[in-house]
């Protein structure tokens, strides 16, 4: 089980411990659905990698980011992500 620590400041200048289960995933990729992930992997497959790296794949540069953030969103919050202004 995931556990979160937290430390609370006392009003004598000590502090409390306070540890609980944390029922949040560990990483963004722990909360991608199965679909998510096999798209990730897709992509990220399909990628040339950098040869000035090592071959390394910037996974940042996914471009289904942005559908699970949105998704993550609604789910914890219960509405769509606020329409930019501009």
């Amino acid at each position: 089980m995931n556990a979160s620590t937290f430390l609370f400041p006392d009003g004598d200048g000590t502090q409390t411990l306070f540890t609980g289960p944390n029922r949040q995933p560990k990483t963004l990729l722990d909360d991608m659905t199965p679909a998510e992930r096999e798209a990730l992997s897709e992509w990220s497959t399909a990628q040339p990698g950098d040869a000035m790296r090592g071959g390394v794949i910037d996974l940042m540069q996914w471009p289904g980011w942005e559908r699970v953030l949105t998704r993550r969103f609604k789910e914890r919050f219960g509405v769509d992500v606020p329409k930019s202004s501009s």
